[in-house]
């Protein structure tokens, strides 16, 4: 009854305040579960013709164990214990030929058997979601610095390069103006071109490492901008599609859903050989979905198992907000990668 009283006061109150109504659902049933096989079990007063039925809670014992770890091992533990030994004392149950201290001391032994290993199953599975869930964080900082990295280097190129590059195509300009000699003014030219070139290529760099249409324009409109450009400078149509878009979108989430779309478009001029692409961002059951399908060559998902560093990427900055990612492919016949994002859980 300790474990049960210790986990009940420790993480009751916050296992409801964050849980969803399927998993109450679920934890009604298994209390139903195990109470009804408890008294099946342990309540008959005659088992003698059916011993494997002894075993029967382990079947509810393991399902306590994987889905709701030490809390839900240790109520359901104290459960067929407080029904076993009632129903002993009363002279039901499994173990009613010898007396009533051989008949506690064998129930002891039956309960001790099954509840050591799976204690030791519940704390290795919670080590394991213990160590997951240390590595999802460190995964997090480190997209998060890798962000933060790469808005200074965009406002470097923004602020300073780019401006510089800006006052010197200025001064070519004046100065190709004022010079009347043909030669030296068409060297000029083409130094103000080369110049202008750098200027346009450095823009493009800042807005790939950090979109400032994402920061004032919102994730619909920084989309859109993203298709109108690949569709200019690569030469693939690119179709976008929006539908019940909430005006205002959490800075992380937009910035995700921006980022998986930015990739999943390089992939598609990159690898794909496609002719054109289609983006539908849709928000509906508190969810934001995103859906990327071109008509390229695709590939087999056997030879692509772990996805290169792009897929990796996308996967891991989807988790990274508790939102899921599904890529389905075949070779000649497009790929198409859906992502979604829980917008009530994020706010």
């Amino acid at each position: 009854m300790v474990p049960t009283i210790v986990v009940v006061g420790l993480k009751c109150i916050s296992w409801i305040q964050k849980e969803r109504i399927t998993r109450f659902l679920e934890a009604a049933l298994l209390a139903v579960g195990v109470t009804w096989v408890s008294v099946l079990v342990f309540g008959a007063e005659d088992t003698s013709r059916r011993p494997a039925l002894i075993y029967l809670p382990l079947t509810f014992l393991l399902w306590a164990t994987l889905r709701f770890g030490p809390g839900g091992l240790a109520g359901s533990l104290s459960a067929i214990a407080v029904i076993s030994m009632w129903h002993a004392s009363h002279g039901h149950g499994p173990f009613v030929s010898a007396s009533l201290r051989q008949n506690v001391m064998s129930l002891q032994t039956l309960l001790a058997t099954i509840a050591v290993p799976l204690i030791l199953l519940s704390a290795n599975i919670l080590e394991r979601r213990l160590t997951e869930e240390s590595l999802r964080r460190s995964r997090n900082r480190l997209i998060d610095s890798q962000e933060q990295e790469r808005h200074r280097i965009a406002r470097e190129l923004h602020d300073d390069i780019s401006q510089q590059l800006t006052l010197v195509g200025l001064e070519l300009d004046e100065t190709r103006n004022n010079e009347s000699t043909l030669a030296f003014k068409s060297r000029l030219d083409r130094l103000y071109d080369r110049v202008s070139e750098i200027s346009t290529a450095t823009r493009e760099i800042a807005q790939g490492l950090h979109p400032s249409r994402l920061d004032h324009l919102g994730l619909t409109a920084a989309l859109r901008g993203l298709c109108q450009e690949i569709a200019r400078d690569k030469s693939l149509t690119v179709h976008f599609h929006d539908y019940r878009i909430p005006p205002r979108l959490p800075p992380q989430i937009s910035l995700c859903v921006y980022r998986i779309a930015q990739e999943a478009l390089q992939n598609v001029v990159r690898h794909a050989h496609a002719k054109s692409a289609v983006i539908e961002l849709t928000a509906s059951s508190g969810e934001l979905k995103l859906c990327v399908n071109d008509n390229g060559i695709g590939f087999s998902p056997e030879s692509h198992e772990n996805g290169g560093l792009g897929l990796t990427s996308m996967r891991e900055r989807i988790s990274s907000i508790g939102g899921k990612i599904r890529i389905r492919s075949a070779p000649k016949q497009g790929t198409t990668i859906e992502a979604s994002v829980p917008l009530a859980k994020s706010n």
